[in-house]
């Protein structure tokens, strides 16, 4: 600047300078007061697991939680065990040997597969076999209304929790999932959502979707589902679509509260999500997860690092909890 009067030079590095200080300031402040819900903060906090198990299905009863876990003898014989968790406290809740432990339902009754004769059992954690019958795997058993309920190679059955006949509600090898909702017992067959009364009755189709249906969950006369490839869809419409390269593998619903999974395909990096009163929040929980367990604060859930413990949504903003706005 030579050639400027000295009075005139030390205005203009004046005006120069300030807004430079200005950003150094302002980078300096957020550098010490950081971001709480930034997503590298939420992926990289590791939470304390309950247990290291990678079960084959997990349950909540009440406060506790129950989960199945089958292990191979020397010989080759499964050892399925039923562990259950009251307030971190883990012991074994029940033990068969020569069969592969599917789902658990209410704390009380167990799925035990032998898969060589493609026969399923309904056990009772105490001991005792309740109910024999088709090939139930992996597919969902459930307890309500002093009811059990569940769905195997031939169809939906129900059979009173005390013992019983077992009655068949509707018939298709297709059906994995099933919910049940105001005395109905709904089930995904295919790309559709169908009921029935738990009493039995005519089959109802509900909803139909594109593609086949992988989750599903119903509350209140709501219908929430997922798909192949798909996000999650309300009855007919599209409630959330999953971000580019991610699917949606497990929905739930606690009160007004919607939860769901979604993981790449690869399923090595899954986000669990919870909408209720017009906010969505999600946080990072691994590879591999499935079967979340939601009681509308907290949600559990299983996966490739064991079964762990989120703190989703409340009052309170969780160090590990990111609110997102999701694409609706």
């Amino acid at each position: 600047m030579d050639g400027w009067p000295d009075g005139e030079r030390e205005v203009m590095r004046t005006r120069v300078l300030s807004p430079v200080a200005l950003f150094c300031l302002l980078v300096l402040f957020f550098a010490v007061r950081g971001h709480p819900e930034s997503p590298a903060a939420v992926a990289t906090e590791p939470v304390p697991p309950i247990s290291w198990d990678r079960p084959a299905r997990l349950d909540r009863s009440g406060d506790d939680l129950f989960w199945t876990v089958t292990g191979r003898l020397g010989a080759g014989t499964p050892v399925g065990t039923v562990h259950r968790s009251h307030n971190d406290v883990l012991t074994v809740a029940y033990r068969t040997f020569g069969a592969s432990l599917g789902d658990v339902a209410g704390g009380r009754f167990v799925v035990a597969n032998d898969f060589a004769r493609g026969v399923s059992r309904i056990e009772l954690l105490g001991g005792g076999v309740l109910a024999t019958g088709p090939l139930i795997g992996d597919r969902d058993l459930l307890l309500a209304g002093g009811g059990l309920y569940w769905a195997d190679e031939r169809g939906v059955r129900a059979m009173p929790a005390g013992g019983g006949p077992v009655r068949t509600l509707a018939r298709s090898a297709a059906i994995r999932r099933v919910a049940l909702d105001r005395g109905r017992v709904y089930f995904a067959e295919g790309n559709t959502v169908r009921s029935v009364s738990a009493s039995g009755g005519a089959v109802r189709t509900e909803v139909t979707g594109h593609d086949m249906v992988t989750a599903l969950a119903v509350g209140d006369g709501a219908i929430y589902f997922s798909e192949l490839g798909a996000g999650v869809r309300r009855r007919a419409d599209v409630f959330r679509t999953a971000a580019p390269g991610r699917v949606v593998s497990e929905v739930t619903l606690t009160g007004r509260r919607v939860t769901w999974v979604d993981c790449t395909e690869a399923r090595d990096d899954c986000l669990i999500h919870a909408y209720a009163d017009g906010v969505d929040r999600s946080v990072a929980a691994g590879a591999g997860v499935h079967d979340v367990q939601d009681d509308g604060i907290t949600v559990v859930y299983a996966g490739s690092a064991g079964i762990r413990r989120q703190v989703i949504g409340g009052s309170q903003q969780i160090g590990r909890l990111q609110s997102r706005t999701m694409t609706s």
